[in-house]
């Protein structure tokens, strides 16, 4: 694993949080690699049992970092690559108990406690045509596009961050991001008791 100075790693952190820098994200996955392919070794084989495959494990690195990114509070002492650590094997715990089918797993994270949630996806056709019209409203066409390839291309499972990302034509952080900045306009369109939330 590579090694780097906390004061670098702070200085990456601060150009991701505050201008979604693409290199320095890169570059943060590029140091974190180690860390998380150790924590994959330890929960590989349930993992697997849980129906996920190499290539998607390997996809979810991208995901794990950029929540851990955002949801580090550095004022709390702590090193970032504990606290990504620990986010990746929360991320690892939920998906072995919550992996059944039409389940997306997202989190919540309260001070240095990592929570999760489970929203499980409503597949009748007036959900579904109700939160496509939301995203096709959006002035931004690369959301709902993220939002189609990544929910509702017909596949068993989401489509990994990665084949998203290409997709739409931008970076794996940046098919991310737009995904996240979306999700609580969602929420709050999608609130009664017919609809469950699922980003």
């Amino acid at each position: 694993m590579k090694t780097v100075k906390e004061s670098e790693v702070q200085s990456l952190l601060q150009k991701v949080i505050n201008s979604n820098c693409d290199d320095s994200f890169n570059k943060l996955s590029e140091l974190y690699e180690g860390f998380y392919y150790k924590i994959v070794l330890r929960y590989s084989a349930a993992l697997y049992k849980a129906g996920l495959s190499k290539e998607e494990i390997a996809a979810e690195k991208e995901f794990i970092l950029f929540k851990a990114i955002k949801s580090f509070n550095a004022k709390q002492k702590t090193k970032f690559s504990t606290w990504f650590c620990n986010y990746t094997r929360y991320h690892f715990l939920n998906l072995i108990n919550y992996s059944k089918k039409h389940r997306i797993l997202e989190h919540e994270d309260i001070d240095t406690t990592v929570t999760n949630e489970v929203y499980t996806v409503d597949k009748s056709d007036d959900t579904l045509k109700y939160l496509m019209s939301l995203l096709k409203s959006l002035k931004d066409e690369r959301i709902s596009r993220v939002y189609e390839l990544r929910y509702f291309s017909g596949g068993r499972k989401p489509a990994t961050w990665d084949k998203v990302a290409k997709q739409v034509g931008v970076s794996t952080q940046t098919a991310i991001n737009l995904h996240e900045k979306t999700k609580s306009l969602l929420k709050a369109k999608v609130s009664s008791e017919n609809f469950f939330d699922f980003v």
